[in-house]
This record gives structure tokens, sequence and C-alpha cells, in this order.
């Protein structure tokens, strides 16, 4: 079997291109995605949903803040209708609180170490339970 510094260097040369078409394509999903999210916009919009509510399998109660406004508004699939319209100042019910986005990498983690510790106790119960029935044998 004869290989040659031209097949090693070939393959290293593959390898390399297709890692390069995986971080770009990494990038440019990456870039596409903020397009179509509205939480990297450039400008702070001006309309909040600050809650929702579904009445039916279709129908749902929305309360959305526009500027100084909140109104309460009624959906369903044909349409959308203003119920009732709030100063802003003097409604009770805040916007909620940014939560931090999920980490995929943290998830994965918590998991395997509730699995870890799950799998631990498991086996603590099993030698617990076998040396109690080691001591409980009966004499023939």
């Amino acid at each position: 079997m004869n290989v040659d510094f031209f097949d090693i260097l070939s393959l290293a040369g593959s390898l390399l291109l297709m890692v390069a078409i995986f971080i770009g394509a990494y990038y440019v999903t990456k870039m596409v995605g903020k397009q179509y999210d509205g939480s990297h916009s450039k400008s702070k919009s001006k309309i909040e949903i600050l809650d929702r509510k579904a009445l039916g399998k279709e129908q749902s109660l929305i309360v959305v803040k526009i500027a100084d406004k909140v109104l309460l508004l009624g959906a369903t699939p044909q349409s959308i209708t203003k119920i009732e319209s709030f100063d802003g100042e003097h409604f009770p019910i805040q916007s909620p609180q940014a939560t931090e986005p999920i980490n995929f990498l943290n998830v994965l983690k918590d998991t395997i170490q509730s699995s870890k510790k799950q799998t631990d106790k498991n086996k603590t119960d099993k030698n617990k339970t076998d040396k109690t029935q080691g001591n409980k044998k009966k004499p023939k």
C-alpha cells in the first residue's frame, strides 16, 4: 500500500473544505434567522403583547400595549376586534420580565447530571437491598 504526500494533502484539503462549508452554513443561518426575529431589530418596537388568554379552540383575548395605550382585543381566525381601550399609565399589568434564552448545552448538562444522580441512587439502593437480603438468608 503506497500512499504518497499528494493523497494525504488531498484528503486534508477535502476535510478542511467540509469544515469551512459547515462553518459558513452556520453563520448564514444565523444571519438569516436574525432577519426574521423581532428581538434583533434595530429600532425598539412600540407595540408589545402584554398577555394572551385562550377562550376556546380558535378564540383568544389579547392585551396589547401600543405607545401609551393598552388595548383589549378579541381574536378569531376571521377577525380581530377591539373590546376596550385603557390608559397605559394607569394599567396595572406590567410587561413580563425578559427571561434568559434557553441554552441547549446547559439543558444537556443538567439532564446528564440528573441522570447520573438517578443512576447512582439506584445503585446505592440496590446495594442496600442486597446487603439486607444477604443478612436475612434462611438457614438450610
